[in-house]
């Protein structure tokens, strides 16, 4: 195996979770590894405990599993470092599907994923699901990924608009996820990264209580990323709750 080469652009990260105020335990999990420009966030599916040990499995299986397999020499948008990140899901994924066989659960055991890797003056997002990642430059907010739900389908097929998507019942229905059992096809989205760049990395309890705007009056705050996370998760909470609620925060220096 490889073993990646170390980032070279300096960066603060903090990250947060919060049960929120309706459910009576966490599904969503997330791990780092800033040493190595690794982040990952997972928010469980399938109810109960089955969520919550998968999003358990994804960051406990798939950082050391990044950290081991991205090529040293390799750029972040080659396609050997797509093949390590691919790999890596695999790997991931077989350990949820082993594990939800050994543990004869009742319910789907599945989890959503998205990662971040930095390294030099790029980043590298991979995701599976609807948890989402986001950049914040220039005080102003770009969503980074696409949500892989029935309702996403429904509007690039033309059935929804994005205002009938973004309240229609099969919003929350993902037809991609890690557990899923099916070939993974995440996407991956390639960034090159400025001074004062802001990445989120959320799970849906987030975004789900906040719009873009409301998330982006916050990041343009310029809080450290702990005050950040903390900020966005009590906005969260003020709004509903209603969900697990995950925000993890890298910012670079201006």
């Amino acid at each position: 195996m490889h073993s990646p080469g170390q980032i070279t652009q300096p960066f603060c990260f903090a990250a947060q979770t919060d049960t929120g105020l309706v459910r009576p335990h966490n599904e969503d999990n997330w791990g780092a590894d800033p040493g190595h420009g690794l982040f990952v966030l997972s928010d469980g599916v399938g109810g109960a405990m089955a969520g919550e040990e998968a999003a358990r499995i994804v960051v406990e299986w798939l950082l050391p599993h990044l950290r081991d397999r991205l090529p040293a020499t390799s750029a972040l948008g080659s396609k050997a470092s797509a093949e390590a990140v691919q790999t890596a899901l695999v790997e991931t994924n077989a350990e949820i599907l082993r594990h939800h066989v050994n543990q004869q659960e009742g319910n789907q055991m599945g989890a959503t994923v998205v990662s971040l890797i930095i390294r030099g003056k790029q980043a590298l997002i991979t995701h599976l699901g609807d948890s989402r990642a986001y950049l914040c430059r220039n005080r102003t907010l770009l969503r980074l990924t696409r949500d892989h739900t029935l309702a996403t389908l429904l509007l690039d097929a033309g059935y929804l608009t994005a205002d009938e998507a973004a309240l229609h019942h099969t919003r929350n229905r993902l037809v991609r996820f890690m557990g899923s059992g099916e070939t993974l096809q995440p996407d991956f989205r390639l960034l090159d990264l400025f001074p004062g760049d802001q990445l989120l990395l959320c799970s849906d309890g987030l975004n789900g209580m906040l719009g873009d705007d409301h998330i982006l009056s916050i990041l343009n705050q310029g809080l450290p990323p702990a005050d950040g996370c903390q900020a966005l998760i009590t906005a969260a909470n003020a709004a509903g709750g209603y969900d697990n609620i995950t925000a993890l925060l890298v910012t670079l220096p201006a």
